[in-house]
């Protein structure tokens, strides 16, 4: 009875984890490289490179310290991670290890501006208070440069990649129920035809079984909504709207767990030595537009 419920345990519903990701990070022994970059198209993830001193292992998942977006050229950082573990009769019954990686560092005030919601937990709201002002040119113009902001930020922050590697084999049903119930627990952001995305999400991510060590990843680049599966492009969601859906899911009121999405949402940046070696998560700074593109093809190189 009890293994049978254990094999249950992808299902996720509304518990929150509780594992915390420093007694689990450890500093990985890989093989040495120069570059801190791993080669990632929209179909197939492979190391081509990492730095050993700037990889992450937790619960034997390797986490390197960037990727890059190979189909457009864009070096991505390792922005956070963390695990989502489920409460079972006394146990932390760990599921997955979840990663996520930013053009620029994402913490959660940012994740929050991007969806433009309000976080309940908080009673802040990504949106700025603007006051009432009796001169109308300056109200526009407050409205206009507080769009001007949202939009900036949003892109400066697009694109970003979350990984899902799974700590144990989870079958297809188990995989349809739990996206399912998650999407319906923790979206807060909902908008005309989301029921529609949202079955298409779930479709994409379900047609067959999750590996021990298999990861489901999600990309959000443009306005696309990139589904891989275990290293194979399975479609794409367009539109804004469903990013932000999906954003709310990790940062959102009713985040899938509050210590995951503290986590996720650390801000961490890239190297100040940023040409042939990695530095220290606490020396990264942000990079430009500019940099991100000459940078991923010197270390591509």
């Amino acid at each position: 009875m009890v293994l049978g419920a254990v094999l249950q345990l992808f299902h996720f519903g509304d518990d929150s984890g509780s594992d915390s990701v420093a007694n689990a990070a450890t500093t990985s022994d890989s093989p040495d490289n120069d570059s801190c970059l791993l080669s990632l198209s929209s179909s197939t993830s492979t190391t081509t490179a990492v730095d050993d001193k700037d990889v992450v292992v937790v619960e034997g998942i390797v986490l390197p310290p960037a990727r890059l977006l190979a189909d457009d050229g864009i070096p991505l950082y390792r922005n956070g991670h963390g695990i989502r573990s489920i409460p079972f009769f006394g146990m932390n019954i760990k599921v997955y290890v979840a990663h996520l990686y930013s053009r620029r560092p994402l913490n959660e005030n940012d994740a929050l501006a991007l969806i433009d919601v309000v976080d309940h937990n908080t009673h802040t709201s990504a949106t700025p208070h603007l006051q009432t002002v009796h001169d109308p040119q300056a109200a526009t113009q407050n409205h206009t440069q507080y769009h001007h902001h949202h939009h900036h930020h949003h892109h400066h922050h697009n694109p970003l990649h979350f990984d899902f590697t799974f700590l144990r084999h989870v079958g297809q049903s188990r995989v349809v129920s739990a996206w399912t119930q998650q999407l319906e627990h923790s979206v807060t952001h909902r908008y005309d035809g989301y029921e529609h995305d949202r079955d298409r999400f779930i479709q994409l991510f379900s047609t067959g079984h999750i590996e021990h060590g298999g990861t489901q990843t999600v990309q959000l680049v443009g306005d696309e909504t990139r589904i891989i599966d275990q290293g194979h492009h399975k479609g794409t969601i367009v539109g804004r709207e469903f990013q932000k859906s999906f954003l709310s899911m990790w940062v959102g009121p009713k985040a899938v767990a509050e210590d995951l999405k503290q986590n996720l949402f650390q801000g961490h940046q890239r190297p100040k030595n940023h040409g042939t070696e990695c530095g220290t998560e606490s020396e990264w700074i942000p990079l430009s537009v500019e940099e991100s593109r000459g940078e991923a093809t010197s270390l591509a190189a």
